[in-house]
Formats: C-alpha cells, structure tokens, sequence
C-alpha cells in the first residue's frame, strides 16, 4: 500500500520522483480469524445475500462446525475438492493468510477461485512475509501503529508540520502504560462500502483527538469475537487442521512483534506493551 501519511512533496522544477512505497499488512489470531469469516457469511447482510446456502441452525458452534467440515474431511484428514464440496459462495477458510500473501489471484478468500493449494508453501509464505515493511497484529492493533509510526519518524525525513506533530503526539501521548489522552475506539455498522473506507485521525488544536475506527461487517449485537466461547476439544483440533499454515505464520509474526515491542520500548524508555493488555490477550 502507499503509505499516505509520508508522501514526498515535489517541487514541480524538477522531474517528480515517485511518492515512497510501503507494503504494509496485518496478520489476526487464526482461530479469531475463523470465526470471524463464519460470523460474517452467516450473519452480515452481505453474507446472506451472498452464502443463500449455509449453516445457520440456531447453534453457532455446530453451525461453525459444520462449515468447517465442508472444507476439510476430517477423518481421512485431506482437503475436500471443488467438485465434492457444498458451494456456499463465500470465504473459503482454509489457511486463508497465507493464501492470500502466496497467489496473486483476484479475491483469494474466496471459495472457489482454484485452483490454489488449501496449504500453501509455509516457507514460500515466510519469504514473502519478511518481504512486508511492516507487520501489525489485529490483537495489538495500538501497540503495532506505535511501532509503525515510530518507525516512520526514524525513516522518512519527509515528515514534517503537521503530520510530524500528528505522529509525535501519537507517540508521546498514547503509546505508554500511562496514557496522557485516549484512543476513542467506535464500532460502525454497515454495507461493505462504510467498513472497507479508511480510518482518519482527528485532531482538533490544541487537544489531541484520536479515533480508531471499526468498521464491523456484522449487524449490531451479532458481532461476537471468540473469546469467552469454550469450544469443544475436537471443535479446536478442527479449527487449527484448517489453518495450520496460518497457526506457523502467525507464531512466527508475533514472536517477531514481541520483539520489536522490547526495541520500541527500550527507544523511548517507557512500556507501551502494557500488562492489561498482555493480560487480557492470555486468557
């Protein structure tokens, strides 16, 4: 993605140099990852104009279950292929991250744009993850624009008046355990339209503002993460056979995060992973 934030400015005297690229992506907790693609097929507008034909019993869990078994036989432990399968016209779950970082077919999630492998090259996807400029986690979706945007301070001299102060603030004033202002998080609802637009920061002079901004893809009251839910044994063996790839990547990022924190953290001399936070991510 180019990164608007830092664009170049250009005199107009000389032959314009292109404006720096960044390749930017956020890997999420694949069994988090899951749910939330079943959520969304099942529950979204979008999902039931679109997956007509889907497992929506009463039941979340055996509904999501149920899902997942079209994708994957579990007993003789191979992936089901097109011709065998239910056609749900919708997110084909299986190790969708790395399908998506490992083929450069339109809209990967997808159930059936084949032919691509339900597990892709781990080392193939490894290559290109160490590819990204940045690598944020959804589940430490503030701590990772720390990161970020402290980063952008130390690499583009091109940052200056306002966005310099923007960034500078973020940092100063939000990335630590003693926060002197707040990130006010809001939840919209909505057609694909209003989720997929870009969060904008606000900053009113002389306070700081900041808004991160969720566009949900499910109706109010439907959007459930899957924290608090204990799913059945057999339920997560299911859930982590379909996203084994994913399961390797995502350990692999987030212990990359993890370390990345530590250096961030001792830049500017202050925890910004705070214990809240690391406590509310274990349980």
């Amino acid at each position: 993605y180019q990164n608007e934030l830092v664009r170049n400015e250009t005199s107009g005297e000389e032959e314009a140099e292109a404006p720096p690229f960044y390749k930017l992506v956020s890997l999420r907790d694949p069994r988090q990852h899951l749910y939330s693609q079943f959520r969304h097929c099942a529950y979204s507008a979008w999902g039931k104009d679109m997956a007509r034909i889907f497992p929506r019993g009463g039941d979340s869990l055996q509904d999501f279950e149920l899902w997942l078994d079209s994708f994957w036989d579990f007993t003789s432990n191979t992936a089901i292929t097109q011709k065998d399968s239910i056609e749900y016209h919708c997110y084909n779950p299986s190790n969708m991250q790395t399908r998506a970082l490992t083929t450069y077919k339109k809209a990967p999630a997808f159930s059936w744009n084949s032919p691509y492998p339900a597990e892709p090259d781990y080392e193939v996807a490894l290559q290109l993850y160490w590819e990204f400029d940045w690598v944020g986690i959804v589940e430490f979706f503030h701590e990772s624009k720390c990161l970020l945007y402290y980063r952008i301070l130390l690499s583009n001299e091109n940052v200056v008046g306002q966005q310099l102060s923007t960034i500078t603030d973020y940092i100063q004033q939000t990335c630590t355990c003693t926060p002197q202002t707040t990130v006010e998080k809001k939840i919209q609802y909505g057609s694909k339209s209003d989720y997929t637009k870009t969060p904008t920061i606000v900053i009113p002079s002389p306070t700081l503002h900041l808004e991160d901004i969720h566009y949900a893809h499910e109706v109010a009251g439907k959007t459930s993460p899957l924290e608090g839910i204990v799913a059945p044994a057999l339920l997560q063996h299911k859930m982590d056979r379909l996203t084994q790839v994913d399961q390797r990547l995502y350990q692999t990022a987030l212990t990359q995060f993890l370390q990345e924190m530590a250096w961030l953290e001792s830049q500017l001399d202050r925890r910004v992973l705070c214990d809240a936070v690391l406590e509310a991510h274990e349980k």
